[in-house]
């Protein structure tokens, strides 16, 4: 808060500086842009903790099924699994479990399903073909889709839109002393929660 009702957002690449139609309104919009700054250093905190946490060896079943007599044979392939913001990977490892060669993602767009099938296997449904994997204990897998599933659900709410930000807020000009590139905004473009 800078007083005369206006505010500055330091930012890494860039200064935004408002004015607010009075000192009460400023008040506020600082006070809920510090509040949502703690949130997002607490989802951040959450988030981190939970990719940390989805990850290991699992085996994955191979797409197809081989033909024996009357039975259809499965192959499972030992893989490093773990879960990116936007997806989850996997990668073949070595004989010391040490992930090599170049992950794969399924993207949690393009997931419609997870799914825990029992004897510690679950499947990532996607229109067009699923992934299944084999954690080691039934334990790991409830965890990892318990994870996943929130993973994928942070997604969404990160893609749907957000409501509007309300409270009127003029530009005012500005010059940086740190040598950094100014920005003014107005109400018009509502991104305050987005911007650091």
């Amino acid at each position: 808060e800078l007083g005369c009702a206006e505010f500055l957002l330091q930012c890494p690449d860039r200064d935004y500086m408002f004015k607010a139609q009075n000192e009460d309104a400023c008040t506020a919009l600082v006070l809920n842009l510090r509040q949502l700054r703690e949130r997002r250093q607490v989802d951040n905190d959450d988030l981190n903790r939970l990719l940390s946490e989805t990850c290991g060896v699992c085996s994955k079943c191979t797409d197809a099924a081989f033909k024996v007599g009357t039975r259809y044979v499965v192959f499972w392939q030992r893989r490093w699994v773990f879960a990116e913001v936007d997806g989850i990977c996997y990668q073949k490892i070595n004989a010391t479990e040490k992930p090599i060669g170049k992950p794969k993602k399924v993207l949690f767009s393009h997931l419609t399903d997870i799914k825990e099938l029992g004897c510690a296997e679950f499947v990532l449904q996607c229109p067009d073909r699923d992934y299944t994997f084999k954690a080691r204990t039934e334990h790991a897998c409830k965890a990892l889709v318990l994870n996943l599933r929130q993973l994928q659900e942070r997604r969404q709410v990160v893609l749907s839109p957000s409501k509007p930000m309300t409270g009127s807020v003029l530009t005012l000009p500005y010059q940086s002393h740190h040598n950094r590139q100014l920005t003014t905004c107005t109400a018009s473009q509502r991104k305050l929660s987005l911007i650091c």
